[in-house]
């Protein structure tokens, strides 16, 4: 459903100040120029993730349909959209409440100052799909495809994510909040300076990942496939432990208290 383009209001509903700097976004984080260290991997913390600018006030989307080139502007959407088709759909400026897109097909689709609060989008197909200024709360995206997306000034919130795609997805300032990310596929996802904070890793790929700069804090990262993605990445001391024996893994360092080696 097509509407004439509004003027945008920032969005109000979150506060930026209870946020560690590392993620907020003040000029001097995003401008200041990052150090360099002969040696070193570069570690630049990234800014939290614009929010969405949403109008000022929204229209009812109760007679929209899903369909290839679509476009959802300015609206509330509800409803059931499961396991529909749309290529190259557009959305923005919408708000989606509690509205399924359990295995719908929109490759290409283009979001942006969007949120979708309690909505389910499991194994959805959003492959090559590019996101700016979107926020999920408490969405199930577990099986969902976004490999090859593009995300920028992305924030998923207390959201399912097991087994998601996310392989050669690629963005900046995107956080992850209490998300259940266990097998997720982060496959050479190009995803520096992410947050992901208080969130399940549990057996995540990894490989070829670049997650430099991130912030992983209080996140379970046990059984973590290509654990050499996490070069550059901080923790906290309470994850030393189970970093530390996946990073010897890596390296081949086998741990034996016997001085000699086994007779051969």
């Amino acid at each position: 459903m097509a509407r004439s383009r509004k003027e945008h209001q920032p969005f109000l509903g979150r506060s930026l100040s209870s946020f560690p700097q590392h993620c907020t976004t003040g000029a001097n984080t995003s401008e200041r120029a990052p150090q360099t260290h002969p040696g070193r991997v570069l570690a630049t913390p990234g800014p939290f993730p614009m929010p969405p600018r949403l109008p000022a006030e929204l229209g009812p989307g109760d007679r929209v349909t899903l369909a290839t080139d679509a476009r959802w502007e300015a609206i509330v959407i509800r409803g059931d959209f499961s396991g529909q088709l749309a290529e190259d759909i557009e959305i923005s400026g919408c708000r989606l409440t509690s509205a399924s897109f359990s295995g719908a097909r929109l490759p290409r689709a283009r979001l942006s100052d969007t949120v979708f609060e309690r909505c389910d989008l499991s194994a959805a197909v959003l492959s090559q799909a590019a996101l700016t200024r979107v926020e999920f709360a408490d969405c199930r995206l577990s099986g969902a495809d976004l490999s090859g997306a593009r995300l920028q000034d992305v924030l998923f919130s207390e959201c399912r994510l097991v087994d998601v795609n996310l392989r050669m997805a690629a963005g900046a300032r995107v956080r992850f909040d209490g998300c259940n990310l266990a097998g997720a596929d982060l496959y050479a996802a190009q995803l520096p300076g992410a947050c992901l904070f208080d969130s399940d890793l549990t057996g995540a790929e990894l490989s070829r990942a670049n997650l430099v700069g991130g912030r992983l804090h209080g996140s379970a990262l046990g059984a973590l496939k290509g654990a050499a993605a996490l070069r550059g990445t901080t923790v906290s001391s309470a994850q030393v432990m189970a970093v530390a024996l996946q990073v010897l893994g890596v390296l081949e360092i086998n741990i034996d208290d016997e001085r000699e080696p086994p007779a051969r």
